[in-house]
C-alpha cells in the first residue's frame, strides 16, 4: 500500500515519515556511504523536506514502512536547479508541471528479491498515478545509471537531460521521465497485483 503525504495530512503520518526518514538513513547513508550531514543521527533529512515537499510511502504487509520517494514542485525547489545544474544541458525544469523525484528508495525487510522488485513496480506505478492525478507534464530525477532498467521494466518513457557523470565513485544521470495513461497502464501490468493509494 502507498500513502501519499503531503502538507494537508502530514500532522497524521509523522511516525510514517519518520520511518521513512530512518529507512533513507540506513539505505543512502550506510549502505551507499552518501557523504552529506544529517541533524539527527539515524535521520536522513534535508533543506527540501519543508512543507512543499509530498511523499509517497510504501507499506509491507504488516505496516513497516518499506519504501517511498519524495517529490519536489520544479517551480520552488529542486536538487536539479539548486544542487546539481551541472548535470542537464540548458537551464534546469522550473515547472509547475514538473515535479521532481528525489529520495527514491525500496527495502523491505525479510523480503524476496521478487518481492522487492514488485514493490518496486508499485512505486513506480505511484509515481505515475500521482503525476497524472495532478495534471504533470513530466517528471524528472537525478538516477543512477544502473536503475534504468528498472525503470524500462516498469514500462517508463525517459530522456537524458545532460551527460553521464561521476560523483563519489556512481555514474548518475539526470533523467525525465513521461507522464501520460500509457505509462501508468505499463507500470500499472508489472505489479501483478493491487495497487492501493491512500491520501
Amino acid at each position: 500500500m502507498i500513502q501519499l503525504i503531503d502538507a494537508t495530512n502530514a500532522d497524521r503520518h509523522v511516525s510514517l515519515l519518520r520511518a521513512f526518514s530512518a529507512l533513507r538513513y540506513d539505505v543512502f547513508i550506510k549502505r551507499l556511504g552518501w557523504r552529506i550531514p544529517c541533524a539527527e543521527p539515524g535521520f536522513e533529512t534535508d533543506q527540501f523536506d519543508g512543507p512543499g515537499a509530498i511523499y509517497l510511502v510504501v507499506t509491507d504487509a504488516e505496516g513497516r514502512v518499506a519504501g517511498g520517494a519524495r517529490l519536489l514542485d520544479t517551480s520552488r525547489h529542486s536538487l536539479l536547479a539548486d544542487v546539481f545544474p551541472f548535470l542537464v544541458e540548458g537551464v534546469p525544469p522550473r515547472d509547475g508541471r514538473i515535479f521532481e523525484v528525489t529520495r527514491f528508495v525500496c527495502q523491505p525487510q525479510g523480503a524476496s528479491a521478487e518481492d522487492s522488485r514488485t514493490m518496486s513496480m508499485e512505486l513506480l506505478w505511484g509515481l505515475q498515478q500521482f503525476a497524472i492525478g495532478r495534471g504533470l507534464s513530466h517528471l524528472v530525477s537525478v538516477s543512477y545509471v544502473g536503475l534504468q532498467p528498472i525503470l524500462r521494466r516498469a514500462g517508463y518513457c525517459f530522456r537524458a537531460l545532460g551527460p553521464v557523470r561521476v560523483m563519489d565513485s556512481a555514474r548518475v544521470v539526470a533523467l525525465q521521465h513521461d507522464v501520460d495513461e500509457a505509462t501508468l497502464l505499463r507500470s500499472r501490468a508489472r505489479v501483478g497485483g493491487p495497487c492501493v493509494m491512500l491520501h
